[in-house]
């Protein structure tokens, strides 16, 4: 009967390795030497240990001082602060600035689609055109006296014959079209007259135009802007037109715009003409400061812990869908921008974005829990994992 070959037991022989020579990329290395390695260092030869922590460079500019940079960030063409100048491909960005002060660095950089994004300066360019640049924020301020509020369709066209007529009764021997708004409930609502039926229909989302100069420039349809500052002008002014005038104060849908009007949802029983309203308003376009700012599926997501105006922020947040200018837009879609406080207190230490799978229990809080919305971002605390 055939047997199965026998085997020997190869030589054994031990090999020691007391000395690390650190990197050498080469086809024959000798012992201790490392062909390919990643954030090991041979600093404190013979033994191997982790890599020093990376720091922020210089950068060397004919004829200028050497300066530090604030932020770096890796595209397929590099991009980095230097003093208060931008660079994209080792060439300053025109149109845009960034602060030197302590306060303001190191920079938070984040890539946007084509965009490149810059905390906490609020700035951004474009790298597809890079006459694109500016202020991710839109302040606006006028005086009052120069705004004017009148009831509009919804791309910013004026009612035929003005001013709607209003009332607890509706007109008499209405036309096909005609508005009326009604005063009779509690609530007034804007009204349609319909020949076809012989009734007064509700009109579900009625429009305020506001207008001043520059007041729409650089806003677009959808756009959220926080409006404050509408008050009615005189001693004693209408109660009823003052507080729905001042309900067009807040965070505001923009409807439509011109660079001299915007349309927001709302209603007026009157048109308010230049010299009605009193002080000064705000139509601001801003973005919350953040401690630290990721991108994940085609939203800008961040993070807030600390005193803004005086008030304790502990907050997390997400831009619209799309868009990295709108971070209060709550229309009730899928593409709304989202905002949320957290219980754990303590400052933020990071953020990072997964783009293949959600993060599980890894992004608990040091009390337990994950986070609801941390599906393929993670923001970390002091004690998380």
């Amino acid at each position: 009967m055939r047997t199965m070959p026998q085997l020997r037991d190869g030589a054994k022989s031990i090999q020691m390795t007391s000395a690390f020579y650190g990197y050498n990329h080469n086809e024959i290395i000798a012992d201790g030497e490392m062909y390919d390695m990643q954030n090991l260092s041979g600093d404190q030869y013979p033994l191997l240990t982790l890599r020093k922590k990376r720091g922020i460079s210089s950068w060397d500019l004919d004829g200028q001082p050497r300066q530090p940079l604030t932020g770096i960030h890796g595209r397929d063409q590099l991009v980095f602060t230097r003093g208060e100048t931008v660079f994209w491909n080792n060439s300053p960005v025109q149109g845009i600035t960034v602060s030197t002060d302590a306060a303001m660095c190191p920079k938070k950089i984040v890539s946007f689609g084509a965009f490149v994004l810059i905390w906490p300066d609020m700035v951004y360019f474009n790298t597809a055109d890079l006459g694109d640049t500016g202020s991710m924020n839109r302040p606006w301020t006028a005086a009052a006296g120069g705004i004017t509020l009148q009831m509009c369709r919804g791309d910013g066209t004026s009612y035929a014959g003005g001013d709607i007529p209003g009332g607890t009764q509706p007109p008499a021997d209405p036309q096909n079209g005609q508005m009326w708004i009604d005063e009779s409930g509690e609530n007034d609502v804007l009204r349609q007259y319909s020949a076809v039926t012989q009734e007064w229909v509700e009109v579900a989302t009625t429009f305020v135009k506001i207008a001043g100069t520059g007041i729409g420039h650089g806003l677009k349809e959808y756009d959220c802007i926080e409006i404050s500052g509408l008050q009615l002008a005189g001693q004693d002014p209408d109660a009823k037109l003052e507080q729905q005038v001042s309900m067009l104060n807040g965070n505001m849908i923009i409807y439509y715009a011109g660079d001299d009007y915007i349309v927001v949802s709302g209603l007026i029983s009157q048109s308010v003409e230049a010299g009605g309203l009193a002080g000064t308003v705000h139509a601001d376009l801003i973005i919350p400061d953040m401690d630290y700012v990721v991108e994940s599926n085609n939203r800008l997501w961040g993070c807030k812990y600390g005193l803004i105006d005086g008030q304790v922020v502990n907050e997390i947040y997400a831009s619209k869908l799309g868009d990295f200018r709108n971070w209060r837009c709550f229309m009730g879609l899928s593409t709304d921008s989202y905002a949320a406080g957290v219980g754990t207190d303590g400052p933020f230490t990071g953020a990072i974005s997964r783009s293949r799978r959600p993060l599980p229990g890894a992004c608990s809080t040091a009390a337990g829990g994950a986070w609801p919305w941390c599906r393929r971002t993670c923001i970390t605390r002091p004690g998380t994992p």
